[in-house]
């Protein structure tokens, strides 16, 4: 078996084991709970008010988890969240958030993120705590808290949903709350953990700069967890995932890949026209280093089915020798071409 199709075998067991893993990941755990401070799940408002959004362990849980997101739709009237006194937030041991991180990109801003903080005085994490949200009098809406399992986190708890004046119909943005990868040959694999995932339509991978965009197949996929691949031949830095659906998209960092294995190199002749005689090449291989004769110049790339293609214009070093010579006019004359599987 050679190695490339060992590599393939490899891709497609590990495919299949995540797809047969795919129907038996359980369903959002409802260990949140979430409720305004009238103790309903729906508040009604006939004009602008500022309410208390509860969120609260239940008794299966016992204290909320670390982190969690806070997520939410509406109509053409939004919601605005408040962060209580810093000064006076950690006064009691129900913990209030006492500072919001605003969406930390376009994708997030759409999709309603809300990322905040809390305080408590307790030395344990807190089994309930308060948002202050302001809620428009003429608008409807509908609010849902995710995290991930503290005891796993390949795992997702949902609270319920809590509604303003009715609610709204349509979903919620597919929501990343981790993402990591992993290599097999030049086969990178994007393993997503969150919410609303199913409904995911396109996912990519991009630098933090935008500088590079690479889109990723969806290869399995479910409410609270998704896998994608794309054949990249090199090393990735930290980067973006982003997921996009119906209802909008999320993004959220994801960690630097350098397992990177090398692969065997294929090289086909490259196209030269000879520009020396043989006599001519035997006296100046003799005065040359051996590995400082040709410099790539002008080079383009082409990619295509799972090659790079490496086309330039093959420059000689030692043009100033060349130039007292009769070979002045011999260098830049000739092309050369290079194909390889992972830019060795």
């Amino acid at each position: 078996m050679t190695p490339r199709l060992r590599s393939t075998v490899r891709a497609t067991l590990v495919l299949i084991s995540l797809l047969a893993l795919m129907p038996f990941v359980p369903a959002p755990a409802r260990a949140i709970q979430l409720r305004w401070s009238t103790g309903t799940a729906d508040l009604t408002v006939s004009q602008d008010t500022q309410a208390l959004l509860v969120v609260q362990a239940d008794s299966a849980e016992v204290t909320l988890p670390n982190s969690w997101t806070l997520q939410w739709t509406a109509d053409s009237l939004g919601l605005q969240f408040t962060a209580f006194d810093p000064n006076s937030a950690c006064l009691v041991d129900t913990a209030k958030v006492d500072s919001l991180l605003p969406p930390q990109s376009p994708a997030d801003s759409a999709a309603n993120l809300v990322t905040a903080y809390f305080c408590s005085t307790g030395n344990n994490n807190a089994a309930s705590a308060y948002f202050l949200v302001d809620v428009p009098g003429g608008g409807h809406g509908k609010l849902k808290v995710i995290a991930l399992d503290p005891t796993d986190t390949t795992q997702v708890i949902e609270s319920n949903e809590a509604t303003f004046n009715g609610g709204v119909a349509g979903a919620y943005a597919p929501l990343v709350l981790s993402a990591s990868s992993e290599r097999l040959g030049t086969t990178l694999t994007v393993t997503a953990v969150g919410s609303g995932l199913a409904g995911v339509r396109a996912a990519d991978i991009s630098a933090w700069d935008h500088a590079w965009d690479v889109p990723l197949a969806i290869d399995a996929r479910s409410d609270s967890a998704l896998v994608a691949s794309a054949t990249i031949p090199v090393n990735i830095p930290s980067s973006i995932l982003r997921v996009s659906g119906a209802a909008g998209a999320t993004s959220t960092s994801l960690p630097a890949n350098t397992s990177l294995q090398p692969q065997n190199v294929e090289w086909v002749p490259s196209y030269m026209q000879e520009a020396f005689t043989q006599q001519e090449k035997d006296s100046l291989v003799s005065r040359v280093p051996p590995n400082g004769r040709i410099q790539p110049k002008d080079f383009a790339f082409l990619y295509a089915r799972g090659k790079f293609h490496l086309f330039y214009i093959r420059h000689n070093m030692w043009d100033p020798f060349y130039r007292a010579t009769s070979l002045a006019d011999s260098t830049e004359k000739n092309f050369g071409h290079a194909v390889s599987t992972d830019l060795t």
